[in-house]
């Protein structure tokens, strides 16, 4: 009987074992399977991680080039501004000189007008001395006639 029991018991352990055995591979199976899982996972998970940088780092360049548009354009039209003022102040400089020389053009003219009618005043002055001049010379002529005439007349 103590065989028999043995003889049971090492049967029942020996059925215990094989079953141990299979949870044990069955185990094994479902760790390996997790494992491959958690592999994909680490896979998917570096890719992700991958995708993400390469995203980060293009959406870096576009607002680097972004900024560096927006300041070659401030730098641009600040130039544009300074170009235009620089314009603005040599054109204001322009017709402040021509104003200058239109002021000096018409002081000029003046002058020579005044020049020009002092002179003419003059000529008709003279003119005037030399008609009296005449005039008096023909007065004088004539009265010399008359008194030739007269002279004459008594002769």
């Amino acid at each position: 009987a103590e065989k028999e029991n043995e003889a049971t018991l090492i049967e029942t352990l020996q059925a215990e074992s094989k079953q141990l055995r299979e949870i044990v591979e069955q185990q094994k199976t479902v760790l390996e399977q997790q494992a491959q899982n958690l592999e994909a996972q680490k896979k998917n998970l570096a890719a992700s991680l991958a995708a993400q940088e390469k995203g980060r780092k293009l959406m870096v360049k576009t607002i680097k080039q972004g900024l560096e548009a927006t300041i070659a354009a401030e730098k641009r039209i600040r130039e544009e501004a300074e170009q235009a003022s620089l314009e603005r102040v040599a054109a204001e400089k322009k017709m402040r000189q021509e104003a200058e020389q239109v002021a000096l053009a018409k002081v000029a003219a003046e002058k020579t007008m005044r020049q020009e009618a002092e002179e003419a005043a003059l000529a008709r002055a003279e003119t005037d001395k030399k008609m009296r001049e005449e005039a008096e010379e023909a007065a004088l002529a004539r009265a010399e006639a008359e008194k030739i005439i007269r002279e004459e007349a008594e002769l």
